[in-house]
């Protein structure tokens, strides 16, 4: 019996530690042949590429006696639309530069995987990508939905292994050199570009608009920003991007969170936190594009074979927001304290360890790397002006059953498709933004709808955000004058030479905060309040779901109602629906003549992270391309035109003030009325 009993135990144990279970899948450190492996199954034509740094930039191989490598690429995006999209935002996930430092490299591959398997899951309806991501454990379909705008509305460099040799043999040298001491920035000799990792980041910064870097590393605990160098030394190392760097770190650190006996990451400046380096890889990704202080950038000596690029040549236009990410005291740390897959997007989950929250970490920097607006909800009310009722009522078109709350989210449009909003009632709609920290105005604009949406978004995008429109945006909404309104949009339309009265405001600009608000910047992500206005209350979108919004945004719209008039009738009624309302702003709509508009939600982000003078060099202005890509409108870069005669590059960063939702198409009717004919609910894009 005594025997029985132990060879139970032991089969008991074995299958708790087994690695593909109910609940999830318990992580281990990877070799470099099945990292290999696992990156050449993520193949997917539609939302990925993946090419070796030999065959991409023809860098290497790196070698050690018999043992050579080149490291693999994984590029996320929706490459049919990229092609076109050339502003489309480009980060860079690197999983190490060290070899022996292990969390990184599975922590971006476990990235990748959640990207492309959401993508192929929902939009390509792939059935092995839905049972892959099944298999891991407590991804909802939110979340999934989540995941596939990010694999799809950004262009995202994964790199787990960029030292593969150093990976190889477990060592923290590539061939013998270190490449975080071998990139020009803030060194004493021109010794530098000398390891193919060092080259592999060259080549990826010249031929490309980076705008945020996440780069894993191992032996302490901390997530830390510029400056890092030794010419920008502790208590003068704040960078003059400081506010978007803290910003954005105390996201990551949030959303990454505890587990354990682990506390969450402590964030500041690289100098003041860990050290500082000569030739740091992180200095240089975030100012070789721009401090040109003598003696600053060294011009490398020229190293590798005759029929390598030669990469010492090139100038990057380097102004990345970079995040150092050391993420264990122990740079190989027990496979115990790993975690596993089991609702990994969760800070709360059973299975959170080192792979989860770095996970979780670079997916919120994914995110944060580009404003977006989403519409999240859509229901119909009682109008505000029915004399015949006191009380605001709520009718929700989603007519309050399961299966139709259901089909809401996993169709991503509302019931209120095709239906009409009449006399005495109103369409109530709710949003929220993403991609930014705090929101410093949103509003509902009227558009004339423009030809090309589903193929080319950024193309509509460009066209409905001229210097004009943001300087009318700008006019309408630098005050709460809202008597000005009209004679302002009417003299827009009369220097557009506008017969009609598009575009036009249709609602107040409202503040507060993005989606991703931590309470009073709490870092216990346990302590999200869930009580706020929530998601459409469907299974897949609980208030327990650590992706649900924490701060929403809405407005009502009126078939035969006009807020902006200097009506004295209808100027009662507007102070009469607002003081109605405590959360809710009513707007309303003059009777459109019959025809098809856009109602859009715009947003403008993050405005405090354009102000100069924020560290060092004393006085100047944020030089990240992320910060002015939402700060500064004239911001225009491209990569310098130095690349090797075989490999070209048309990515570029255009900077605006002002963000879109994707349209709701409306039409109105003969009779007034309006009807929805289409709305895509959570940015879920791909859905008609």
């Amino acid at each position: 019996l005594p025997f029985l009993f132990i060879i139970f135990l032991l089969m008991y144990l074995r299958n708790c530690g087994s690695n593909d279970t109910s609940d999830g899948q318990n992580f281990q450190d990877l070799n470099y042949k099945m990292l290999k492996e696992s990156i050449s199954s993520l193949i997917s034509p539609q939302f990925s590429s993946i090419v070796d740094a030999k065959s991409l930039y023809n860098i290497g191989p790196s070698k050690d006696g018999t043992i050579k490598c080149s490291p693999q690429l994984i590029r996320v995006s929706d490459m049919e639309s990229l092609k076109f999209d050339v502003t489309r935002p480009q980060l860079i996930i690197s999983g190490e530069i060290h070899g022996d430092e292990r969390v990184g490299p599975l922590s971006s591959l476990l990235t990748a995987r959640l990207l492309i398997w959401s993508a192929n899951c929902v939009i390509s309806k792939n059935l092995e990508s839905c049972q892959q991501l099944d298999a891991m454990g407590g991804i909802s379909l939110a979340q999934r939905y989540w995941l596939a705008f990010l694999a799809t509305r950004r262009d995202t460099y994964i790199i787990p292994a960029a030292n593969c040799l150093g990976h190889i043999l477990s060592k923290r040298d590539d061939a013998g050199i270190d490449p975080n001491r071998d990139f020009p920035y803030s060194r004493s000799t021109n010794k530098c570009i000398q390891s193919n990792t060092a080259k592999i980041f060259m080549a990826l910064m010249s031929f490309n608009m980076v705008q945020l870097v996440v780069t894993f590393h191992g032996g302490m605990v901390a997530l830390g920003y510029e400056w890092g160098s030794k010419n920008h030394m502790a208590p003068n190392d704040a960078s003059p991007d400081d506010a978007a760097n803290s910003d954005i770190a105390l996201a990551m650190k949030n959303f990454g969170g505890a587990f354990h006996n682990e506390k969450h990451y402590s964030v500041g400046r690289i100098n003041s936190m860990v050290y500082p380096v000569e030739g740091g890889m992180e200095d240089w990704l975030y100012a070789a594009g721009w401090d040109h202080t003598a003696g600053i950038l060294r011009n490398c000596s020229r190293s590798g074979t005759a029929a390598e690029p030669d990469w010492t040549q090139l100038r990057p236009e380097n102004r990345a927001l970079v995040f150092l990410a050391e993420t264990s005291n122990a740079k190989n740390p027990p496979m115990v304290s790993l975690g596993g897959s089991y609702q990994i997007l969760d800070p709360k989950s059973k299975q959170s360890g080192h792979i989860p929250r770095n996970v979780r970490l670079s997916l919120m920097a994914i995110d944060l790397v580009e404003p977006y607006v989403c519409l999240s909800h859509l229901s119909v009310v009682e109008s505000p002006f029915n004399s015949r009722r006191s009380k605001f009522r709520k009718r929700s078109m989603m007519k309050g059953e399961d299966a139709h709350r259901r089909q809401l989210v996993s169709e991503g449009s509302s019931e209120s498709k095709g239906q009409a909003v009449s006399a005495g009632r109103a369409l109530q709609l709710q949003w929220y933004v993403g991609g930014a920290t705090s929101v410093d105005r949103t509003f509902l604009f009227w558009h004339r709808p423009v030809e090309g949406l589903h193929n080319h978004w950024h193309t509509v995008r460009a066209s409905l955000l001229t210097p004009s429109m943001e300087t009318l945006f700008d006019q309408l909404f630098a005050s709460s004058d809202t008597t000005q309104i009209e004679s302002i949009t009417r003299h827009y339309r009369s220097m557009h030479h506008q017969q009609d009265m598009f575009p036009f405001p249709a609602s107040l600009s409202q503040s507060g905060k993005s989606r991703w608000h931590f309470p009073s910047n709490a870092v216990d992500p346990h302590t999200w309040n869930s009580s706020q206005t929530s998601w459409p209350s469907d299974a897949e979108y609980s208030t327990t779901d650590p992706l649900q919004p924490k701060s929403h945004f809405s407005a009502i719209i009126h078939p035969s109602f006009r807020i902006f008039s200097n009506s004295s009738k209808e100027s009662s009624m507007t102070a009469k629906v607002i003081n109605m309302l405590t959360d809710n702003i009513a707007v309303g709509m003059k009777s459109f003549p019959v025809g098809k508009y856009w109602l859009i939600a715009w947003t403008m982000v993050d405005q405090h992270y354009g102000e100069r003078g924020q560290g060092y060099p004393r006085d100047m202005h944020p030089q990240s391309h992320l910060v002015n890509a939402r700060t500064n409108s004239s911001w225009c870069k491209r990569p310098v035109d130095i690349a090797p005669k075989n490999i070209k590059s048309d990515r570029m960063v255009q900077g605006r003030r002002y963000w879109p939702s994707i349209p709701i198409e409306i039409d109105v009717t003969n009779t007034g009325s309006f009807r929805i004919s289409k709305v895509h609910l959570h940015c879920i894009w791909w859905k008609s």
